[in-house]
Formats: structure tokens, sequence, C-alpha cells
């Protein structure tokens, strides 16, 4: 009798501890209801959204993505799943807003407001970065750097391989041997 009141107790605060996450189809339309955004294709596998507002970094963010590229040695990589690279270059009020971007996963930084993200759940092929255009020159690029390091580790899948720290380090590597940061 103690065993099975053992296993009932078990089961009824301890197997659902954890919580599922659930795909969301669409996940991206509070985002475009929100904001119109154009689209900029970088080459046949990336593309750039972006409003109005965002004129200036739209102008190097090609050059910074294909030194990306280069600096990571991203066409040499074992690639194990082949994903598209949307970056979406958002004000401040738009990534932040819990409401537009519910499709990611909040508690990740307790509830805090983000410079970037990474993410690639939603649609399986396909990499998502989502950055705030409205931080200062060095700032945004090394968040650029920081979360292109996230998409080139899931290309090969090994993204739970690295920390944020790696990231950061990639981001910091990346700013001092370039012109962007």
């Amino acid at each position: 009798m103690p065993k099975l009141i053992a296993i009932i107790f078990y089961s009824l605060f301890f197997i659902n501890v954890a919580s599922a996450r659930d795909k969301i189809e669409n996940h991206q339309q509070n985002l475009f209801l929100n904001l119109n955004l154009t689209t900029f294709e970088i080459n046949e596998n990336s593309e750039i959204f972006y409003d109005e507002n965002s004129g200036i970094i739209l102008e190097n963010i090609q050059s910074a993505l294909l030194d990306l590229m280069s600096y990571s040695r991203f066409d040499n990589i074992e690639e194990c799943q082949s994903l598209e690279l949307q970056v979406f270059l958002l004000p401040r009020r738009i990534l932040n807003n819990r409401r537009i971007m519910d499709f990611l996963q909040w508690s990740d930084w307790n509830n805090q407001d983000i410079r970037g993200v990474y993410t690639s759940f939603h649609v399986q092929s396909q990499g998502e970065i989502y950055i705030n255009y409205e931080k200062s020159s060095r700032e945004f690029y090394f968040t650029l750097a920081h979360e292109f390091f996230h998409f080139a580790t899931d290309v090969e899948c090994k993204r739970f391989n690295y920390t944020e720290r790696d990231a950061d380090n990639f981001a910091t590597n990346f700013c001092e041997s370039s012109d962007f940061c």
C-alpha cells in the first residue's frame, strides 16, 4: 500500500513537471500583422526581412553575413541538415512584445527583454534570427554574430553541444577581426 501511494504521489507531482512545447502553425502571423516587412534576398538560402526604419543596417548586413559565413568557414562545415536562413530586423518594441513574438519560449530568458534570438523550432527547414536593429552598431553586429553561431551549429546538428559563452566568444572574435563591430 505505501508503494502504491508513493507511485501515485510521484506521478501526480513529478511526471508532468516539464512542459512540452508545441509547434505553432503560421508562427510569424502576429509579426507580419504588426509590422510591414520587406524582403531582401542575400542568396538562394538566405533572406532578410526589414521595415522602412532599418535603413542603414540593411546596407551593411549583407556584407556582414557574408563575412560571418567566411569567418565561420560555413561552406566547409559538416552539414547534417539543410536550413534556409531568415534574418528579421526588428525594432525593440516588436522584438520584446510577448503577444507578437508569442512563438518564442520567453521563460528561456527568465522573461527578460532580449537583443536577438535564434530559433529553428517551428519550421524544420528554416533557421530564424530575430534581432533588434535599434542597438548601437557594435551591439547589433555582436548580436548578429552570436545568433549566427547558433545557426551554424544548428546546421551541423551540434547546437546543443555549445553554450551561450561559446556563442559570445565567437561573436567577440568575429568583432575583433572585422570592421563591423
